[in-house]
């Protein structure tokens, strides 16, 4: 996915593909997928408008929107370079401008058949870079395809490849059928 942004007068280009995932973790060291699910919670999703202005982090928005720039544009300069490079960097006006693109790279792009047997158990989990890149790696996709996709390409590729390798048995365990009065008696 990609958008155009005029800032300082000059247009800008940013891209999010699978490897802007990588390209964030190998230029600050940290994860890109647990920085978008904390900013997810300072940042309103529906009306993009800042919602809790302590757990906002400037840097982390920064780093963000660099990393898209570059993997829109190889050539770019590290980030305080680029960024004394602009006069003007209206950030209040970039992040809703650009939040959709970065939400939009971990959507996935299908729904997952499995259930949780026991919705009572606390199942969650952090997805990190690590392990999205390991799932995808298990299921056949290549590195390249983290430059061609994005986050939520692959995550829809890794559960409809699950969803068409599930066993027999958990076939079963997703099968739907209407309750009969036992059920109900056993309830």
């Amino acid at each position: 996915m990609e958008k155009i942004l005029r800032i300082d007068g000059r247009e800008v280009k940013f891209k999010s593909t699978g490897a802007f995932l990588l390209r964030y973790k190998m230029q600050f060291g940290r994860d890109a997928l647990v920085d978008i699910y904390k900013l997810m919670d300072s940042v309103d999703t529906r009306t993009k408008k800042i919602k809790n202005i302590e757990a906002l982090d400037l840097e982390v928005f920064y780093n963000l929107i660099w990393t898209l720039a570059k993997t829109a544009d190889s050539n770019i300069k590290p980030p305080l370079e680029w960024l004394d490079g602009f006069e003007e960097f209206p950030l209040t006006e970039i992040i809703p401008e650009l939040f959709d693109l970065i939400i939009s790279t971990i959507k996935p792009t299908a729904k997952s058949k499995k259930k949780i047997a026991n919705q009572s158990e606390d199942t969650s989990f952090e997805l990190t870079t690590e392990i999205l890149v390991c799932r995808a790696l298990e299921r056949g996709l290549s590195l390249q395809d983290f430059k061609e996709m994005t986050v939520g390409m692959i995550i829809g590729t890794i559960i409809t490849y699950n969803n068409l390798n599930m066993s027999e048995e958990e076939k079963k365990e997703n099968e739907v059928r209407e309750a009969r009065q036992e059920d109900f008696d056993n309830f």
